[in-house]
C-alpha cells in the first residue's frame, strides 16, 4: 500500500533540503560574527568577554535543535521513502513469476556480455524487464565493480566519514525511474521518481548540514568548501546528458 501524503510530504522534505540547511547554516554563522562582535559601553572587558560568549553559546544550541530537527526529518524521510518503494517493486515470492523474473535476467545477463550497457537496456525496458533487473541488477553492479564511486557517493563519504556507497544503488535508482516511466499506476510513479531523487537531494543538503556541526562545534566552517560540495552533488544528481548515462558510462 502507498501512503500518498506521506511520499509527498517525504519528497517535500528532500526537496527543500538544501534551502533549510543553507538558511540553518548561514543563519548561524550571522549569529556567531554578532556575538563575537558584540558590544556595550557600560560593561567591562570582563564583562563584553563573558557576554558574547553567553550569545554564542545560545545561538549555537538553538542550532543544534533545528539541526537535529532538520537531520532527523531528511533521513527520516529517505529513509521512508525506501522502504515504501522496496515494499512496492518487491518480485512476488510464487515460483512462476520467479522463474518468470530469473529468464528475464538471464536475457539482460546475455545483453550485457554482448557490450551493451545497462542505461541503454533499460531505456526501451518493459515492466517486467525493469523489475528483473531491479532484483538482481544491484548484485551484478556490486559483483562486476562496474565502476568507482560517483561525485555525489564520494563526497557524502568524504564529509560523513562514512563507508563508500552501495555500488548497486545507481542501478536501483535507474530502474525506480524507468518502472516509474512504464507503470500505469500514478502512485507508484510518483513514489518510485521521488525515491530515485532522494539520494541527490540528500547529497546536495549534505555539506551544508556538515558546515553547520562545524559552527555549533569548532564555531567556525568552510562555506565555500560546502557550497562547492553542494553544487558538485546537485550536478551530478541532475546531469542526464543523452550521451551521458547515470552509471559513469557513455552511450554510443
Amino acid at each position: 500500500m502507498i501512503y500518498t501524503t506521506s511520499v509527498r510530504q517525504a519528497a517535500n522534505t528532500l526537496n527543500t533540503a538544501k534551502d533549510s540547511a543553507v538558511k540553518l547554516a548561514r543563519g548561524l554563522q550571522d549569529a556567531l560574527h554578532r556575538a563575537a562582535t558584540f558590544r556595550d559601553p557600560n560593561m567591562s572587558d570582563e564583562g563584553l568577554s563573558a557576554k558574547r560568549a553567553e550569545l554564542s553559546a545560545q545561538f549555537k544550541q538553538a542550532a543544534q535543535t533545528d539541526l537535529n530537527t532538520l537531520q532527523t526529518g531528511v533521513e527520516h524521510a529517505r529513509t521512508m521513502l525506501a522502504q515504501y518503494a522496496r515494499e512496492n517493486t518487491s518480485i512476488q515470492l510464487d515460483p512462476a513469476t520467479l522463474i518468470r523474473s530469473e529468464q528475464l535476467w538471464r536475457q539482460v545477463e546475455r545483453q550485457l556480455d554482448a557490450g551493451m550497457e545497462m542505461r541503454s537496456i533499460l531505456a526501451t525496458a518493459d515492466a517486467d524487464t525493469a523489475l528483473a533487473i531491479l532484483e538482481f541488477g544491484p548484485s551484478w553492479a556490486k559483483a562486476s565493480g562496474y565502476r568507482p564511486p560517483n561525485m555525489q557517493e564520494a563526497i557524502e563519504a568524504v564529509l560523513t566519514g562514512a563507508e563508500a556507497a552501495d555500488a548497486g544503488a545507481w542501478v536501483q535508482r535507474l530502474a525506480y525511474k524507468r518502472i516509474a516511466e512504464t507503470t500505469s499506476d500514478a502512485q507508484l510513479a510518483e513514489l518510485l521518481n521521488a525515491t530515485a531523487a532522494a539520494d541527490g537531494q540528500y547529497a546536495t543538503a549534505l555539506p551544508y548540514l556538515q558546515a553547520t556541526s562545524s559552527l555549533i562545534v569548532n564555531g567556525s566552517a568552510d562555506m565555500v568548501g560546502a557550497g562547492v560540495a553542494s553544487q558538485l552533488a546537485e550536478r551530478e544528481a541532475t546531469t542526464t546528458t543523452p550521451g551521458t548515462a547515470q552509471d559513469g558510462s557513455v552511450a554510443a
